[in-house]
């Protein structure tokens, strides 16, 4: 997985993206904040894009819903210290579930305030939020509700998309590469492809090939994109689509994280967006 990392890091390198990583997390770590017991949820730093957001002026502090990702955001503390706290954008953490719900072998997210990254679109002013039919993972209903309630006063539209069961989160199901071009699996949405892509050219991918990430790329701009592949999925109805409309593809083996549950977007989270 770190050799996969190492490959992401080279491309970012060579169009002068500023990467950052994250400290170690460990036992003591977790142990001294959340005690002993909970180390038997395991814990996790793979996929920097679920414990935070970054939209606007905005760094959130997101709430996972899986036990194992609450841990997380320890790893994030001095970097978002040594990088938020000089700058005048608003750091704000999301309400702390009772963890005791968290164990509960009749978990359900439904019951408090579950916000991941995966599950966060920026689209301009507007803001997707997946929320999967799955009660146990991804985002919940009282997450969409307190992050509209954030968002909305600041001049953002924010829309809940429901996604099917089996996936995890909406950019497992949905890619924008561009204005006016999106990758996505139209049997994932509950309701329909949501009405912001009426009129734009559409990749379409299957449910398995979702499944297997093919929608999980990263774009750099609006004419590269990175694009992970696996032994399952080899990415090639995706980079077809995208090359079709001139946007380069920088492919990379990213089998390791693909058998984790990630992919490319899963990996990182942007911290600053540059408009051109």
């Amino acid at each position: 997985m770190e050799a996969e990392c190492q490959a992401l890091i080279e491309i970012f390198d060579r169009f002068d993206v500023t990467v950052y990583r994250t400290e170690e997390l460990t036992d003591e770590m977790v142990a001294a904040n959340f005690g002993e017991k909970w180390l038997v949820n395991g814990y996790m730093t793979s996929y920097s894009r679920d414990p935070i957001f970054v939209v606007g002026d905005n760094v959130i502090e997101l709430a996972p819903g899986a036990p194992n990702r609450r841990a997380e955001l320890l790893a994030y503390r001095k970097l978002l210290y040594d990088r938020v706290e000089p700058t005048s954008a608003k750091w704000v953490q999301m309400p702390m579930a009772d963890a005791r719900n968290l164990t509960d072998p009749e978990y359900t997210k439904e019951t408090h305030a579950a916000l991941e990254g995966g599950d966060l679109l920026v689209l301009g002013k507007t803001v997707l939020v997946g929320t999967s039919l799955n009660p146990k993972v991804g985002s919940s209903a009282l997450g969409f509700e307190w992050l509209r309630d954030l968002l909305e006063p600041q001049g953002y539209t924010v829309e809940r998309v429901r996604i099917g069961e089996e996936f995890l989160h909406l950019d497992v199901v949905l890619s924008v590469p561009r204005d006016g071009v999106a990758i996505l699996c139209p049997d994932a949405f509950v309701d329909g492809i949501p009405s912001y892509f009426d009129g734009w050219d559409l990749i379409e991918v299957t449910k398995d090939q979702a499944q297997f990430l093919a929608c999980n790329g990263m774009p750099l701009d609006p004419d590269n994109y990175i694009l992970g592949y696996n032994d399952v999925e080899d990415g090639s109805t995706v980079q077809e689509g995208l090359e079709e409309h001139g946007i380069t593809v920088h492919r990379i083996a990213y089998e390791n994280h693909t058998e984790d549950g990630g992919s490319i977007r899963c990996t990182c989270h942007p911290l600053v967006r540059e408009l051109s």
